[in-house]
């Protein structure tokens, strides 16, 4: 792996590997036999599980990261612009962080969505049981099983607190995928479990969270919204109050690091957005879904915007999308394009062109482009090879 001078982008050229396995395969090198593998439930594996963020990694003392964070936002990382790769199968983030997981079906890419099989798959493995199946069983009813197929129900469930919470209790500066098992912006998602996941990632400043929807209307309503600051403030002042400051009771107020500010307003102060840590995108499976969607994340306060066109399903012209705004326009350029082909049993084809077309199109832009995959994880064609992170 090699990364060329001068290269902005921090572009990484990475060889073809055979298979490129997604955080959402539940037979991601899988081990049938079970021997020393950590088997949970049938036909699962402990890293599977958390892959997907449904295991709850070792507890650190998270108290002095809080009160570093406290004086405001201006302390906190831009984010992060190294290659981000670790224990997430998804080549462009490090792990996955499910807070609220269902969904339901909206365009043409959801059809042979990932998250909707392995759900099904979770509800499965609640109902035959395992050492630690009360990790996953917020997913029952999640799907339901149409003409043989799994598909997504529309309920929605929010995560027990191990898992809610599990960024506190993590030191290392780490790239989550929010919600890979669900929208977090879904329409039936009340504005309430919203607030609580942005308390946790502005109270996890070390960390950068890639927020990711479909409903990006919603998202610009919500970030638009003058009254969500106060409200993801007070989300983590309670957050606080219940599961943090038990710890260390004697320090509930931190006059010392808040200056004039009360500790509550210190902690609203840490809420305010565009959360610097915090990136924000859409998915675009075709030039229609681009139009719809790329418009309102480009009015929406963000750090950092980019768009999924996963799975491609054809070719698409970016527009304006990278293009400065006029004078007094809230709209603000994309910073990011995600470029890949659907996997997986049926999966529908796309043309490498398409992929080229996209390249080119940022790379006459000076925006950074990542060639995820092929469609049916084939061979990534050389030329085609190019991971790039925003800055």
């Amino acid at each position: 792996m090699t990364k060329s001078a001068g290269d902005r982008y921090g572009t990484r050229r990475i060889a073809a590997r055979g298979e490129n396995r997604h955080a959402g395969c539940p037979d991601a090198g899988s081990d049938r036999s079970g021997r020393d593998r950590g088997i949970i439930g049938r036909g699962f594996r402990a890293d599977v599980l958390a892959s997907i963020g449904e295991i709850e990694p070792p507890a650190v003392e998270v108290l002095p990261l809080l009160r570093q964070a406290c004086p405001g936002p201006e302390a906190m990382p831009v984010f992060r612009r190294e290659a981000v790769m670790g224990k997430s199968n998804i080549e462009w983030t490090e792990r996955t962080w499910n807070p609220i997981v269902g969904c339901s079906i909206v365009s043409p890419g959801c059809m042979n969505c990932y998250a909707m099989k392995m759900s099904g798959r979770l509800q499965k493995m609640n109902r035959t049981g395992g050492s630690n199946s009360n990790y996953v069983n917020h997913y029952d009813g999640t799907t339901k099983k149409v003409n043989g197929n799994i598909v997504w129900t529309g309920k929605l469930a929010m995560a027990p607190d191990k898992i809610f919470l599990q960024p506190l209790s993590r030191k290392a500066p780490t790239t989550y995928f929010v919600n890979s098992m669900g929208d977090l912006f879904h329409e039936d998602c009340p504005d309430e479990w919203i607030d609580r996941v942005f308390a946790v990632m502005a109270l996890s400043p070390q960390h950068t969270f890639q927020v990711l929807t479909k409903r990006a209307a919603r998202m610009r309503e919500y970030l638009s919204n003058d009254e969500a600051c106060q409200r993801i403030g007070e989300a983590g002042y309670a957050i606080w109050t219940k599961h943090l400051a038990p710890r260390d009771p004697g320090n509930l107020y931190i006059d010392s690091v808040t200056d004039d500010l009360g500790f509550k307003d210190a902690v609203i102060n840490l809420a305010r957005y565009p959360l610097p840590n915090v990136w924000l995108g859409v998915s675009a499976e075709r030039q229609q879904e681009w139009d719809e969607r790329v418009e309102q994340l480009g009015a929406t306060p963000a750090a950092v915007r980019f768009v999924s066109v996963e799975p491609m399903l054809g070719e698409i012209d970016c527009g304006n999308a990278f293009d400065a705004p006029p004078d007094g326009s809230p709209y603000r350029p994309i910073d990011w394009i995600i470029c890949g082909g659907e996997s997986g049993h049926g999966y529908r084809p796309m043309n490498p062109d398409w992929a080229r077309s996209i390249r080119d199109q940022c790379a006459a832009a000076g925006v950074a482009v990542f060639i995820k995959q092929m469609a049916g994880k084939k061979p990534i064609p050389e030329d085609l090879m190019v991971r790039q992170f925003p800055r």
